[in-house]
């Protein structure tokens, strides 16, 4: 059961992190908007991985 619980967590965080770097470019209306969107992603993306790394 823990290890369907563990699967479970770790799609769920995979799915996040799909999602950040799907949407993040889509209604941009600067290079400075751009940029910022950029380093939260990169933020959001590597918060997503240290979760990550717990599994393995």
């Amino acid at each position: 059961m823990n290890c369907l619980r563990n699967k479970s967590e770790f799609a769920k965080i995979l799915n996040e992190a799909t999602i950040v770097t799907d949407d993040r470019s889509d209604n941009v209306d600067s290079l400075q908007e751009l940029k910022l969107n950029h380093k939260n992603t990169r933020y959001k993306v590597e918060a997503s991985k240290d979760k990550i790394k717990r599994f393995i």
